[in-house]
């Protein structure tokens, strides 16, 4: 039986300071090129600061974690510092034991990012990596 086509939507918010892009469904394989176009875009704009939006986001692989931890590094080399949002349970626990939870800041919503120390600060929490 063949498996159901899974779906992958990106909608980009820019505003003066700031630039959301929410993905929707499952970051995986077929969603990294059009995922990679999304933030090159994003970051070539330069802005205050970009959020990565995973609120909807159903799943993320590790290529996907890749593709966004790339992001990070050329935002930061343009001045712009990117953060996830609203990661599930499954993808806080794909960062940890890929070691990607130490290069992307995460903030679990807007509400509580306005409370925390700016991340290209150096205010996320650094963790070890695992011992395996």
């Amino acid at each position: 039986m063949d498996e159901p086509e899974r779906s992958f939507n990106i909608f980009s918010l820019t505003g003066d300071t700031e630039c959301v892009i929410k993905l929707q469904g499952d970051i995986d394989l077929r969603a990294l090129p059009r995922l990679r176009g999304a933030l090159r875009y994003a970051i070539s704009s330069k802005p205050g600061r970009l959020i990565v939006d995973l609120t909807d986001a159903s799943s993320v692989d590790v290529e996907g974690l890749a593709v966004l931890a790339a992001a990070y590094d050329r935002a930061k080399s343009v001045g712009t510092p990117l953060l996830l949002q609203a990661p599930n349970a499954a993808t806080v626990e794909l960062l940890e034991e890929s070691g990607f939870d130490l290069l992307l800041p995460v903030i679990p919503d807007r509400l509580s990012e306005q409370r925390l120390p700016h991340p290209s600060l150096g205010a996320h929490p650094r963790r070890p990596f695992p011992s395996r």
